[in-house]
């Protein structure tokens, strides 16, 4: 009863909406009646194109763009019955029964739209298409349509229908740069349109819709998608049968382009992804064929953010070091300026002639320990100071209940228990795995998210080390945000569009947002200067100003990061092969693996250290004093704190004698005592340190010593004093000798572990 309901609310209000449309236009409906009887012609379908411009951030030309088309005619027997056949399944089933307009398919299509509130149906014929691509603009009104429906009935007289197919067939836009289907049998399928199978013909006239969305190269879930939209289709007209399209449907997608127009591969990344943003633009034309007509003749002027001095600075780094690699593995490299969101340079690999596949925006390779910076922030958010203790002890596990392996395993260098800066700067996988689950994965992802990352992300244990997926372009993007004291601006290419007559179509708007506390900007800053100071990313170490960053490898070398910044710039650097994953190990002057710390931080230094040379030294933001001393931060329901009855004194200089072993070890000083530096020349007795014992929650403590309890910032806190420097721990399973129960120790709002399935066995993540 329910849907019959609806039903006839749609019907009325079509009929409603229809009759509507029909008063406003019985002046176009009377034309049109006599269109059909009408012998006047109709215009040229050809119109004379005029150039596009591009133009640099300077005003230079970049590139120009010309309707010069990988398109080859054919003649209508020179395409394969399949291939037609699934056209005109896919986008005009009738094409051959009616004259130019075919009012069924209208109706059809104006219920559907006003059944779903929005636009889900065409009703457009082959005819009207070929009449509105060639001759008519995008507007979107009442007088447009049936403009369109005139000229479409007007050229069913001049023209046979095998005729107007052929033409479509031979003037649509398939994508990648093929015009027409000779063209898209070539570039998709490496044949001639006459070879074209009934799948392989299903899947090219799926790609008419909608070419740039549907792309296999670049959005292949989407175009599988599409491909299994169109199977349906010629299943329920009896074109194929259920299993033909399921065995269609487990067949690959085209892998690479087999062909491209020679006019589309020159002038680099930067203006072919400048390109693709207009040809994917809705403000040129509500379908692909217009907005190609719009770039390609429509004369236009595009003004973008490229900057020539720094992408040739960025080629130049990249070329400078590559060499060093033998020849197997490639470098992506994406800048942006943090005060704009602009995108000043871009490399996608050893230039587009030779690669077209830009790595700095689709090569979506593990990140390592740079996605640790989303961890750190996160951490700074819930109340985590810099000089706060953690225990980096490897190899670690954790419980994770719920995931595989159980518990999960980390291993890496041994880091002791030291403050969060120190495990930053020497990039520790145990204490940031332990840090990752103390804050929560959840509030990770939610922090990479609002800085920029889009990518997809797991709930997984090993987020916390890197184990994501993303570009360089949105990790140069996500660091910009700290650049800009946690300001986050989207990345643009293009500043505005002018037609050929000077009119503005689109202007870029600034839309900053506030995303990140300023104080916590700046400390998160504060602490990624150690790295390149002191740590794992020295070789990036700018010589005449400060700047920030982190390295990132994956666990078996696989992929090299290095991201980094200064107010001015914010710069991600990537390394390593393309094809395949391939451990980069022993390659060059880098004795076993390549980590970010080596290849990717030389080009980081080269690119910035030159693209910087004259601007001003800009100091970054100031964070305040820390507002505590230092805190130990354990992870509820593993780890329990007791304090130990003594306070022992360690030489900071004197050599250590205790083995890095997983039960004692020699206590790390910090640089700073409650935000002071410490001097190393001073008196033993200035850096005091206070025991504790770490031990297992089911058993116990294994002594009678109460723990210890303060109150910071209102909440409790078991451990050391507000002065505390540094930690000895021994790990013991000692059985309890009292039941005394202790408190852990907490400084955060919400310390629920994660669970999580951790994709395997084990991460084996090198440091940096």
């Amino acid at each position: 009863m329910r849907s019959l309901v609806r039903l006839f609310f749609v019907v009325a209000i079509a009929g409603i909406g229809a009759a509507a449309i029909a008063l406003a236009a019985i002046p176009q409906l009377v034309a049109l009646a006599e269109a059909h009887q009408s012998d006047s012609s109709i215009p040229e379908l050809n119109q004379l194109a005029q150039r596009s411009v591009i133009f640099d951030s300077g005003g230079g030309v970049l590139i120009t763009l010309r309707a010069e088309e990988n398109r080859k005619p054919v003649t209508l027997d020179l395409v394969s019955k399949p291939a037609i056949d699934a056209v005109l399944a896919v986008e005009d089933e009738h094409f051959y029964d009616h004259s130019g307009v075919n009012v069924r398919s209208i109706l059809r299509a104006t219920l559907a739209n006003v059944s779903a509130g929005q636009v889900v149906q065409g009703g457009s014929t082959i005819t009207q298409q070929l009449v509105k691509n060639a001759l008519l603009s995008s507007k979107r009104d009442t007088n447009r349509k049936i403009t369109e429906a005139m000229y479409a009935l007007r050229l069913e007289k001049e023209l046979t229908k095998d005729q107007i197919l052929e033409r479509y067939l031979n003037t649509i836009y398939f994508g990648n740069g093929a015009y027409g289907i000779q063209a898209a049998a070539e570039v998709y399928f490496g044949h001639d349109a006459n070879t074209l199978t009934l799948t392989e013909g299903g899947f090219i006239a799926g790609l008419i819709r909608n070419p740039v969305g549907y792309d296999p190269f670049q959005n292949p879930q989407d175009s599988r998608n599409r491909r299994r939209q169109v199977l349906d289709r010629l299943v329920a007209l009896g074109k194929m049968t259920k299993d033909e399209a399921a065995a269609a449907d487990r067949s690959p997608l085209p892998i690479k382009p087999l062909s491209t127009s020679s006019t589309e591969e020159r002038n680099g990344y930067f203006a072919e992804a400048v390109k693709q943003e207009l040809l994917s633009a809705g403000y040129l034309g509500d379908n692909p064929q217009q907005r190609y007509n719009a770039v390609f003749r429509g004369g236009l002027k595009v003004y973008t953010t490229y900057d020539p001095r720094l992408q040739q600075l960025a080629e130049q780094a990249r070329t400078q070091v590559m060499p060093y690699t033998g020849g197997r593995f490639e470098a992506a490299l994406a800048s942006v300026e943090p005060a704009t969101g602009a995108i000043r340079a871009q490399v996608g690999g050893p230039g587009f002639e030779q690669w077209k596949y830009d790595l700095s925006l689709r090569s979506n390779r593990q990140t390592g320990s740079s996605f640790k910076t989303f961890v750190l922030v996160a951490a700074l958010e819930a109340g985590v100071q810099p000089n706060d203790l953690i225990d980096g002890t490897a190899p670690c596990a954790y419980p994770n209940p719920g995931g595989t392996p159980n518990p999960f395993v980390v291993f890496g260098e041994n880091g002791g228990v030291g403050p969060l800066d120190q495990m930053t700067w020497e990039s520790i996988n145990c204490a940031y795995t332990r840090l990752g689950q103390i804050v929560g994965i959840k509030r990770v992802i939610a922090v990479a998210r609002k800085m920029g990352i889009t990518a997809p992300i797991g709930e997984n244990l090993s987020v916390a080390i890197g184990d994501v997926g993303v570009s360089p372009m949105e990790m140069a993007s996500a660091y910009a945000t700290l650049a800009a004291g946690g300001i986050r601006r989207a990345p643009y290419r293009i500043e505005r569009v002018e037609t050929q007559d000077g009119k503005v179509i689109f202007q870029h708007v600034d839309q900053p947002k506030q995303v990140i506390a300023p104080d916590v900007a700046a400390r998160a800053t504060q602490v990624l200067t150690t790295v390149v100071t002191r740590g794992t990313g020295v070789k990036a170490r700018l010589t005449d100003r400060p700047s920030a960053g982190k390295t990132g490898t994956d666990d078996l070398y696989q992929n090299a990061w290095f991201v980094g910044f200064t107010p001015q710039l914010s710069t991600a650097v990537w390394m390593g092969n393309p094809r395949i994953y391939e451990t980069m190990k022993n390659i060059g002057d880098v004795r076993g693996g390549i980590t970010g710390g080596s290849f990717p931080a030389r080009i980081w230094h080269q690119f910035m250290q030159s693209a910087l040379a004259g601007q001003p030294i800009i100091p970054f933001g100031d964070p305040g004093a820390l507002k505590r001393g230092a805190a130990r931060l354990f992870l509820p329901g593993v780890e329990c704190v007791q304090s130990a009855p003594t306070t022992v004194a360690v030489d900071p200089l004197a050599p250590s004698t205790a083995p890095r072993a997983t039960t004692t070890w020699k206590p790390r000083l910090p640089t700073t005592i409650a935000g002071q530096p410490i001097d190393p020349s001073a008196p033993v007795a200035t850096a005091p340190i206070k025991g504790y014992v770490v031990f297992s929650c089911a058993k116990g403590p294994p002594s009678t010593t109460a723990a210890s309890t303060t109150t910071t910032a209102g909440t409790t806190t078991t451990g050391p004093p507000s002065t505390e420097s540094s930690t000895t721990v021994s790990d013991t399973t000692t059985a309890a000798t009292t039941t005394t129960p202790l408190p852990t120790t907490t400084i955060l709002p919400s310390t629920t572990p994660v669970a999580s399935t951790v994709p395997r066995t084990t991460t084996i993540a090198p440091s940096g």
